[in-house]
């Protein structure tokens, strides 16, 4: 029976909050928008709210539905079209666990979204030294150009 109390208990909770994808990967540089839905019935006027850290318990808020903004981090509730958080600017380190979290009495609702950033690829490359490029053959490795003098 206790058993069943806690299936339904992390049911309801789970249907609380939910997010369009638990696993986020971006490159070095990029942005991401994640969207998440919740009950609006019971947090509509609730602050939501975006943190990092291990633990949901101990994880260190860094923006949240009040501010709005706060450097690259933007949480937006459009109520019933849903909850934004927006990151930009990734850098290697902001990589691991996150947490969009609704304020409630006792115990917030909280979903973790883990955050891989990987390094991007070079697409383009422009050479702007007011000289031509003598050698850059078709036939070269990736990567490797042949520079006349």
């Amino acid at each position: 029976l206790k058993c069943m109390y806690l299936f339904f208990a992390f049911f309801f909770l789970s249907l609380q909050l939910k997010c369009d994808r638990t696993q986020i990967t971006v490159h070095v540089g990029g942005e991401f928008v994640l969207c998440c839905t919740y009950n609006t019935d019971n947090f509509l006027f609730s602050k939501k709210y975006w943190c990092r850290g291990s633990s949901h318990r101990t994880c260190e808020v860094l923006a949240d539905s009040e501010t709005k903004t706060r450097q690259r981090w933007t949480v937006a509730d459009a109520t019933r079209r849903g909850l934004f958080i927006k990151v930009t600017g990734l850098r290697f380190e902001d990589a691991g666990m996150y947490w969009v979290g609704i304020d409630k009495i006792y115990a917030d609702v909280m979903t973790s979204v883990e955050v891989v950033v990987t390094e991007g690829m070079i697409k383009y490359v422009s050479v702007l030294f007011g000289h031509g490029v003598d050698n850059c053959e078709s036939g070269a490795a990736p990567g490797i150009f042949g520079w006349g003098s």
